[in-house]
């Protein structure tokens, strides 16, 4: 076996389930391929807010991963808040409640520095060193965030002088949970001091989009390498698969068409399918001003086989008139048909935060005509901020909003297949436009049309409007929201314009391989240019010994002369 070249260090790895953990199971995963064996170095008794033992089933049976104790207070700040320690480790949900939840949040916000796993540095720093000189390994790569996890890779360069690289999955100091966070002043100096001694430090440093680049050197000017997030095409249904799945839906569909033509058991779920259903209270619309809205500017021409102009929202191309409606009936609760309208299957997959509510979503479902609205079912997959439901109920949308817990990411994807549309709502907090989440790769890899919701001008959206896998759409525009679902209910075959006519997901150039590729390039350029500072640093000591050499001969010659 060849001895490893690598060292990863990373706080999440399998069991942890969510985003974070993807970028590098799916780097270790591929790496061999590109020429590079990775050694691992995780967290032993880690605080993970979400576990998904499934992705344990991805690690490669022949990576090594080495595992250190973490001392974290998570333990003792969640007794002292009485709860567990994977409720707490959301910064912002400690700004929440009373004199109590806030004075924890003060003292998470501002002793906590850089985060509050920094305690795994204690034992993880020595046993990197210890790794790197057992394995005498070259390349060293530190993820974050924990942003803390820098500090190791930090320490393990000054003792032995190994090439570190430096991943920012999110931005350190200017990530937008900290501007929501009560931070004194000498709290964000000594932040942003700590951040600016990995950035002058490490030998190359990674971002995720050419924004983040950006908003980095104005942190710290250095060069910056862009990888993003993307998908992996194992994780993918596979034709066979796929057919089998269209079948299961077209049958259900027609089973449910039977019942409710017999006006029996109308509304009742299908089997083995298990929802939250919220109590509907009434709608309650909100009074807020809408900011921002102006007359959509889509094109009026008229598509194939439609009754209103091209789907409101931003567009990046016109859609193709000639596309065939490529999926198939949705799998949710059978339903029947409004005489205005179809059924639709909306699906947000992952965490919904606070900063990212769909709050304006929700009122622009609320404000459907209840013959269209009847047609419609989203669902929220995975975790999400107690106020989502709130807001739900305030609105009277329990029948048509439902909230489906944390799911195995392979069942996630296969839920994003089934859907007819992907949503993504991103923080409306400052520099959200350089928001890109793992969770956006993922729907462009399952090439099912995208509703984004947030920053238009942002990274994602124009990721999304350059693919032309669906719309963007700012947060606070509820009636572009509104018109973009009625043209989908009326018509969803409509929404087949934004799904790709050819869709090859190891070529992609968001795939994990390809991917891959680009950070095995740049582990080679680190070696290279190593070598080459090498080579400059031993033929400038050469002719300095040289140098020296002919001062010693012409002072012995004046010396015996």
């Amino acid at each position: 076996m060849k001895k490893p070249d690598v060292l990863i260090v990373t706080y999440y790895w399998p069991p942890s389930g969510g985003a974070g953990v993807q970028r590098f199971l799916k780097f270790a995963k591929y790496l061999p391929k590109c020429g590079f064996n990775p050694l691992i170095l995780t967290v032993e008794n880690p605080t993970y807010p979400i576990t998904d033992k499934s992705l344990e089933e991805d690690v490669p049976e022949s990576l090594k991963v080495y595992r250190t104790r973490t001392y974290e207070v998570f333990g003792l700040y969640a007794w002292l808040k009485g709860k567990h320690k994977s409720e707490v480790t959301q910064p912002t949900m400690e700004l929440q409640g009373g004199l109590g939840p806030r004075i924890s949040g003060w003292i998470r916000a501002n002793l906590f520095l850089p985060d509050a796993r920094r305690g795994w540095t204690l034992t993880a720093k020595t046993k990197a060193v210890e790794l790197i000189d057992r394995f005498n390994i070259s390349n060293i790569i530190t993820t974050g965030p924990p942003h803390s996890t820098h500090l190791i890779g930090k320490y393990a360069k000054k003792k032995t002088g190994i090439r570190w690289v430096a991943d920012f999955r999110d931005p350190w100091s200017e990530v937008y949970y900290n501007k929501l966070m009560p931070r004194t002043s000498w709290a964000r100096a000594l932040d942003r001091h700590m951040e600016v001694g990995v950035l002058m430090n490490a030998d190359e440093v990674v971002v995720i989009s050419p924004s983040m680049a950006q908003s980095q050197n104005k942190i710290y000017d250095r060069e910056y390498r862009v990888i993003p997030n993307g998908f992996d095409p194992d994780d993918y249904p596979s034709e066979e698969e796929l057919r089998a799945m269209e079948a299961e839906k077209r049958k259900a569909a027609e089973e449910g068409e039977e019942k409710d033509g017999d006006g029996e058991n109308a509304g009742t779920e299908p089997p083995g399918r298990s929802h939250q259903t919220l109590k509907s209270s009434g709608v309650k619309r909100s009074s807020r001003h809408v900011r921002g809205y102006h007359e959509p500017t889509w094109s009026t021409k008229k598509k194939a086989g439609w009754s209103d102009p091209q789907m409101p929202g931003k567009h990046h191309k016109p859609a193709d008139p000639a596309r065939k409606k490529k999926h198939a009936t949705p799998d949710f609760t059978p339903r029947k048909q409004p005489e205005t309208g179809g059924s639709l299957l909306v699906r947000f997959i992952g965490s919904v935060r606070e900063a990212a509510l769909p709050d304006d979503l929700l009122q622009a479902i609320a404000l459907l005509p209840p013959s269209l609205r009847s047609g419609l079912t989203v669902e929220f997959i995975g975790n999400a901020h107690p106020r989502l439901e709130e807001i739900i109920r305030k609105l009277g949308l329990g029948e048509t909003v439902r909230l489906r817990g944390y799911i195995p990411h392979r069942l996630a994807v296969k839920a994003m297949m089934e859907a007819d549309l992907l949503l993504l709502s991103i923080s409306r907090t400052p520099g959200s436009e350089l928001i890109l989440t793992g969770k956006l790769f993922e729907y462009l890899g399952s090439g099912k049309p995208i509703l984004f919701l947030g920053a238009t001008e942002g990274d994602a959206a124009e990721i999304i409007l350059e693919n032309n896998q669906g719309v963007a759409i700012e947060h606070d525009d509820v009636k572009e929201i509104r018109k973009f679902l009625t043209a989908a209910l009326r018509n969803p075959d409509g929404l087949s314009a934004y799904i790709p006519d050819e869709h090859d997901r190891t070529e992609h150039p968001y795939s994990r391989l390809s991917l891959t590729k680009k950070l095995a390039e740049l582990l080679k350029e680190t070696e290279e240019k190593t070598l080459s500072d090498y080579r400059r640093s031993g033929k400038k000591q050469g002719q300095e010994e040289e140098e020296k050499d002919k001062a010693n001969g012409e002072k012995e010659r004046s010396e015996e002369g």
